[in-house]
């Protein structure tokens, strides 16, 4: 039997760990737009929707819970990583630290709404529900034109890329997609999902028991991703592992499994000279 499960995430502690990183950094831009999509009623029913739809297909959770997840992974990468690897659009000129936080935050939290229409395809569905619903908001943050549509197009990128067919072509589309993937502790299944459901697929979500995020010493990022049994590994390698190899972002991260405490070997994630 298929039904929904009810959310046992505290979202409200996860918000507010997005909220520290922005006001610590004095994103200003960013925290405008983070508060309108916490709190505004039509993205939350597109949430929902995509859940629906998460539902039929017996798919984990993608609604409310893996956009705000996926968000507070993003902006955390981001704070570590942008004082040695510096974002697209700084880098050409296009915008500052809180252009970027604003569009990776925003990326990030909206990137899977596309599933309210269908999951083929959604990273274009999401495209295009997002323009809706972000243009207005934009308006009042960006006034002029030119810089509002460049901060929009590098959103919608963002969105777009997340999907492992699509090559990132930017660092910020590159960190959602890599945030996005690391989204895979207890199976994501605090949402909808196939409760009987046994498969590769299932059995290795449900290996997982936490991800955590930090500053690392060989690389910028290191990712500790802690497992109850090796089954595990096919989220990484399957998974995160395509994610990571659409956005050269990947070359700054480093990756570590434990099996009930012990380390084990992940060749495929190690992108030394890549």
């Amino acid at each position: 039997m298929t039904k929904a499960v009810h959310d046992t995430l505290d979202l409200k502690s996860i918000q507010n760990e997005i909220s520290e990183i922005v006001e610590r950094n004095n994103w200003s831009k960013t925290k405008r737009l983070f508060d309108w999509i916490v709190s505004d009623s039509e993205v939350d029913s597109f949430f929902k929707a995509a859940n629906i739809f998460a539902l039929y297909l017996n798919y984990n959770d993608h609604g409310r819970s893996h956009g705000v997840i996926t968000g507070r992974n993003a902006i955390r990468i981001y704070e570590l990583l942008k004082d040695s690897v510096p974002p697209s659009i700084v880098e050409e000129g296009f915008g500052d630290e809180d252009d970027t936080a604003l569009i990776i935050l925003a990326s990030a939290m909206l990137h899977d709404i596309g599933m309210a229409i269908h999951r083929s395809f959604h990273y274009h569905h999401s495209s295009t529900i997002a323009f809706n619903l972000l243009k207005p908001q934009l308006e009042k943050i960006y006034p002029e034109v030119e810089k509002r549509t460049i901060v929009l197009s590098h959103i919608l990128h963002g969105i777009y890329s997340h999907d492992e067919a699509v090559d990132c072509l930017t660092v910020e589309a590159g960190i959602v997609t890599i945030a996005d993937g690391l989204d895979m502790a207890h199976g994501r299944s605090r949402g909808p999902y196939k409760r009987n459901k046994t498969d590769i697929h299932s059995i290795s979500a449900q290996s997982i028991n936490e991800v955590i995020i930090s500053s690392g010493v060989e690389k910028p990022i290191l990712v500790e991703v802690h497992m109850k049994n090796p089954a595990g590994v096919f989220q990484l390698e399957e998974i995160l592992l395509k994610k990571m190899m659409r956005t050269s972002v990947r070359k700054h991260v480093k990756i570590v499994a434990y099996v009930n405490g012990d380390r084990i070997n992940l060749p495929r994630l190690s992108f030394n000279g890549d």
